[in-house]
């Protein structure tokens, strides 16, 4: 799903007397802008977001989760070992950390290149949950 589904999604699972879209458009601009600047989530795997509605909110009476892709998220991923150093199935463990902004992306990914256990790193461009491309980070490097 992506943010202008969930926005319609978040809307509908709400108590009619429990949400104002007039005061968030107002306030936001639209109910998709909302969920982007109120999410306290964050961004996990491939660029999900999702936002909590309480069950006193909701119109089920149930606490219900709207979930979605951001249009645009950056993964960094790397190793904490050497490939010729991997002997455990830790040691394979690929760390990841995804996040929608590219320059905090770009500029996370070279600080951590100057660390001493960060091994075959990349940056992987995703939208709406799908990789899309690969980030040439030595476009980047001084």
């Amino acid at each position: 799903m992506n943010i202008e589904e969930a926005a319609i999604a978040f809307v509908k699972a709400h108590k009619p007397d429990r949400i104002d879209e007039d005061f968030i458009s107002e306030q936001y601009g639209s109910v998709a802008k909302y969920l982007e600047m109120e999410n306290p989530n964050g961004v996990g795997d491939c660029g999900s977001q999702y936002m909590e509605i309480s069950r006193l909110d909701s119109l089920s009476g149930h606490t219900e989760i709207i979930e979605w892709y951001a249009h645009e998220a950056f993964q960094i991923a790397y190793y904490t070992v050497p490939e010729s150093e991997r002997r455990t199935p830790e040691d394979y463990m690929v760390e990841y950390i995804f996040d929608p902004d590219f320059d905090w992306t770009i500029g996370e990914a070279l600080r951590l290149l100057k660390q001493r256990n960060v091994f075959d790193l990349n940056v992987t461009e995703f939208r709406d949950g799908n990789p899309h491309e690969e980030i040439n980070l030595w476009e980047y490097t001084e």
